[in-house]
């Protein structure tokens, strides 16, 4: 729908305040609605989810807020969704080594990396088989 792509698009808007609450937006509609997360998917959100990682940890340092809500767009997405799901995109991003490496001062980053990452681990290392 067209809120999605606007709201897609806001993540990456080059006004910090616009992006940061564009992100808390989409992961609270990801946590509680799954056809948001549907939306994501069609709308390329894993490669949005790709610059976000490397703009605000990798290349550059984005504010302790935005990232804490990048993080928080990761968390819903790992808490709240089928790991079978979501695991090809986890692995083709190398989520679980880049949070690894991400060596924030921030408390509440420090913090969310912990909770993403223990989600993952206690997760199954691959996909789903189903049985034919």
């Amino acid at each position: 729908s067209d809120v999605y792509k606007r709201q897609v698009s806001s993540v990456s808007s080059p006004n910090d305040l616009v992006s940061t609450k564009a992100l808390f937006a989409l992961s609270s509609e990801i946590s509680h609605f799954q056809p948001a997360y549907t939306a994501f998917e069609n709308l390329k959100g894993w490669d949005l989810l790709d610059q976000l990682l490397k703009t605000n940890f990798e290349t550059s340092s984005g504010s302790p807020k935005k990232q804490a809500r990048v993080l928080s767009l990761l968390y819903a997405i790992t808490l709240n969704l089928p790991y079978n799901t979501i695991y090809d995109h986890l692995e083709e991003l190398k989520v679980e080594k880049r949070l690894e490496n991400i060596k924030e001062d921030s408390l509440v980053v420090q913090e969310k990396v912990t909770d993403i990452l223990r989600t993952l681990k206690e997760n199954p290392r691959s996909p789903v088989k189903l049985l034919a």
